[in-house]
Formats: structure tokens, sequence, C-alpha cells
């Protein structure tokens, strides 16, 4: 499955019933397994498992807060696909528009996959959320069991632990604040190790920041920024190298150049890739 969020985004009105999609589950072949709800005018519902087969996108079906009076297809700045049904359309119907225009939607997908750059992401089931460099899908569990996240393949799988959105934001925000930690001290010694004139490596902090990806104080203290650990790893060890090289010319002017093309010849693209992530600083999370 490409590492791409992607969501179905429709109305279902069908016999007055509301229907909503409460989870999907993706199994082998691009078959999903879902659990809907269906909710009456006058408040009685019920559920059922659904088996779709050789679906070509997860649903995530919610309800628009506007009508529409066709079926209108199109990828939103984030990199979702979204298809805004009229209320009374049936699910063939937009299962055939989704497959009536399956190249256009896998050139998309395909493009949004590898082309350079970053997209915030979201908080709902499938999202793209990035770590060192790589895409992993978010998968949500609502369960009483303890809070967590954790990597599992190509998901990102966060157990929420009874708590709800709020909870959510921050056991990324922890998550990512503990990645950090690990990432940025092994690199900087890594890193450190390979300079003949640092003996050591420098006092260090990490945070969320807004407007840089770090920083070296006069007293030789570095900052990172944590939303750093998101990009590719040789984007991590430029940053780092940078703030270095800080601690021998505090200035940006030739001497410190000269000392970054001497340890980091390839700086110059790597800050070019790095301005495709510019976005970042603005994450929630």
């Amino acid at each position: 499955a490409a590492a791409v969020e992607r969501s179905l985004v429709a109305r279902l009105d069908l016999d007055d019933l509301a229907i909503r999609v409460n989870e999907w589950l993706q199994t082998d072949g691009n078959d999903y397994h879902l659990n809907i709800e269906a909710r009456d005018h006058a408040g009685n519902s019920s559920s059922a498992n659904v088996h779709i087969e050789r679906a070509l996108v997860a649903p995530v079906i919610r309800e628009l807060e506007y009508t529409s009076n066709r079926l209108g297809m199109t990828f939103e700045a984030s990199g979702v696909l979204r298809i805004d049904a009229p209320p009374g359309t049936g699910r063939a119907e937009i299962e055939a528009t989704v497959r009536a225009h399956e190249r256009w939607i896998s050139y998309r997908l395909t493009r949004a996959e590898h082309e350079e750059g970053y997209r915030s992401p979201g908080l709902v089931a499938g999202a793209a959320h990035r770590y060192l460099g790589r895409l992993y899908n978010l998968e949500v569990r609502d369960a009483v069991t303890p809070a967590s996240v954790t990597l599992d393949g190509e998901v990102l799988r966060v157990s929420l632990g009874g708590g709800g959105t709020n909870a959510l934001m921050e056991l990324l925000r922890s998550w990512y604040r503990e990645r950090a930690d690990a990432v940025f001290a092994e690199r900087l010694k890594v890193l450190v190790g390979r300079l003949e004139w640092l003996a050591e490596v420098p006092p260090w902090r990490q945070r969320y920041m807004t407007s840089q990806w770090g920083s070296c104080s006069a007293a030789g203290r570095l900052s990172l920024n944590t939303h750093l650990v998101k990009a590719p790893l040789v984007l991590v060890d430029y940053v780092l190298l940078h703030e270095l090289c800080h601690l021998q010319h505090l200035h940006h002017g030739a001497a410190f150049y000269a000392l970054m093309d001497a340890e980091l010849p390839d700086w110059k693209k790597r800050r070019r890739q790095l301005g495709g992530y510019t976005a970042m600083l603005r994450d929630r999370f």
C-alpha cells in the first residue's frame, strides 16, 4: 500500500439512514473489513461488519458540512484524495467513479509519495506521518490497554489508553521527543568522532521550535528542533554538523563555510533538500 494518506469523503443518506464507518482493517489482496453503524432519524442505531473486495482506496467516510449537487473528486494540498458525494449517492456510484479515474488516481498518489517536500499530516486513521524520512500510516486504537506508540512495519500504531484527540496529539509529541533524544545522541557521537578539532559531544538539548532547525549559543550549547527527527538522516546530519561547526566559528562568514566545505562537501545540496521540509516547523506534533 502506498504510504500516502488517502480518504474517501462522502455523506450517505440511504432510506433515511445516516451511515458511518467506525473502523476499517485492510487485509491481503487489498480487501477491507469495515464496521459500519447505521442510525435513523429517530435515533435508533445498529452496526454490522462488511467485507469489501479489492477496494481501491481505504474509505474514511464522514458527513460533509455542506451539500453538493454532483459527485466530485479532488486532491487536497495535504495529499488526501477527496471524493464529495451528494446525499442519496450509492456506494456503487462512488466506487464506479473511483474506478473510472484509476489511472489518474494512481499517478497522483505515486507522485505524492515520491516527490520531495513535506505535507503536514492529520490525526485521522491512515494519515501519513514521517520518521527519519519514511512515511508511516497512522493507526489509532482506542483501547483500555496502556497508552503507547509503536512502529510496526509501515504502520505508526497509537493506543490511546482511553484518551481522546488531545491524548493522541500528546502521545505523538512525546514519542517524537523520545526518538529525537535517541537519534540526536547517536548521530552527535558519530559526527564528533569524525571531527579532529572536537574532543567530545557538547552539551545539547532538543525542543519543538517554529522558526529554525537548530542553534548554537555563545557558551557552546546546541539547541536542536524535535521536528528534525522526521527528516531523512542525511538532513539530520547536515543540521547537526552545521551547529557543531559553529563551535569553531560562531558566524556565517567565509571561515565557517570553508569548514563546512571541508567536513561535508555536499552540504549545499542537503540545505536545498531541507528547504522542502519548512512546513514541518508548523506541525503541532
